[in-house]
């Protein structure tokens, strides 16, 4: 089937014409069409084909508003980061009760389903869209706490896609981490290695280099700080980044 516009798409969805599936979830009904749903998600494609014949198919595992997002990214490449567009809930989907910081919620809960669902493109679309929000200088003016707090909430350590980005942030920006007790607090609690890397590295910054050693900003600019952030070995790892024996206790 020929790759369909944003705008031809989403028609295509909101009207369901020419439908010839109906995917059940939580007793919500949407209408849609096999060639553009049931070739992209592995776990749907596996389910069609299984059941060729029949029309009909259901789905629990996810909430309607979010599996309504994953159908608006088949039927248009992108989703509803706030939110949900006016037909969907004519559908009868309830959106999401919370709406501070809403998108961060959505692009987690989008990242998941997609996860599950076997769809790649919209896991990375997701995590990009997530990580977004956490990795601009306008965070710290905007407050930083409540967002992180959430990322911490609703993310497990097993989703590196999330997370990193949102590390890697902290430890380049160490010195607003640690001038901001609010933000600094969630993740001394939160993330004790990531706290030792922030703490080790102003430490470092106050101290002057000497020679054959490199500066606290060539450290924050190695790749491998990925790797410190995912720890364990915080301290062997700082030391092949600085050429220091250990950080820890100083």
């Amino acid at each position: 089937m020929a790759a369909l516009s944003a705008e031809t798409g989403l028609k295509l969805l909101k009207s369901g014409e020419y439908s010839d599936l109906t995917i059940t979830c939580n007793q919500v009904q949407f209408k849609v069409h096999r060639n553009i749903v049931c070739s992209q998600p592995p776990v749907i494609k596996a389910a069609c084909n299984a059941k060729e014949s029949q029309s009909q198919y259901g789905i629990s595992e996810y909430p309607p508003s979010i599996l309504c997002r994953v159908f608006q990214f088949l039927y248009t490449n992108k989703y509803s980061p706030f939110k949900l567009l006016e037909f969907m809930k004519k559908w009868g989907v309830q959106d999401d009760d919370i709406w501070d910081l809403p998108n961060i919620r959505v692009h987690s809960q989008v990242y998941r389903v997609a996860d599950h669902l076997g769809i790649e493109s919209l896991k990375k679309r997701a995590a990009a869209n997530y990580s977004s929000f956490f990795t601009k200088d306008t965070v710290w003016s905007s407050g930083l706490a409540r967002p992180l707090q959430l990322m911490y909430n609703w993310s497990s350590p097993s989703e590196s896609e999330l997370r990193d980005p949102v590390m890697i942030f902290l430890i380049a920006n160490h010195e607003k981490l640690i001038s901001h007790p609010d933000v600094s607090n969630i993740v001394r609690a939160e993330d004790p290695i990531v706290w030792k890397i922030c703490e080790g590295l102003k430490k470092y910054a106050e101290t002057p280099a000497k020679d054959g050693q490199k500066s606290a900003i060539e450290v924050r600019q190695k790749p491998k700080l990925k790797r410190l952030a995912q720890g364990p070995g915080y301290d062997v790892l700082v030391s092949e980044l600085i050429g220091r024996d250990s950080v820890k206790g100083k």
